[in-house]
């Protein structure tokens, strides 16, 4: 599954290559808007609902660095962390964290009422410094 993701994530990153979406052509904004809603978004394509090892989140998170490399012209061995972070794009290993954790609390809300975890989820909702008041107010 993670093979499928990178090869189709990569003949998309091609394709946006080819349009132009290099270090000299358009500025640093619309390509990481590109890569984002495009590429990124095949790339996390069942990461909610599927358990994946450390080696195939590695590998999904080495395509991303040479694709944010690509973007803004580094070398394949340069850092990546300053590039993300200017980019504001987590890296997939938190991003796969955030998303199954947003799954199963959206999963969580059609539980009936007596279930143990809507208690619980009552409880915490009651408490405005929680950690799931804040992770049900993020937008991502």
């Amino acid at each position: 599954m993670i093979h499928n993701r990178v090869t189709t994530s990569n003949a998309s990153k091609n394709l946006l290559k080819s349009l132009g979406v290099n270090p000299s052509g358009f500025d640093r904004l619309f390509p990481l808007k590109l890569y984002s809603q495009v590429v990124r978004a095949q790339l996390e394509y069942g990461l909610a609902i599927i358990p994946f090892t450390y080696s195939q989140i590695t590998d999904l998170e080495s395509f991303q660095n040479q694709a944010i490399c690509g973007i803004f012209g580094g070398s394949p061995h340069s850092s990546v962390s300053i590039m993300r972070h200017l980019a504001k794009m987590p890296s997939m290993n938190e991003h796969t964290t955030l998303l199954q954790a947003r799954y199963l609390l959206l999963r969580s809300l059609n539980l009936p009422p007596d279930a143990l975890l809507s208690c619980f989820f009552t409880y915490l909702n009651a408490s405005v410094d929680s950690y799931y008041v804040k992770l049900c107010r993020n937008p991502i």
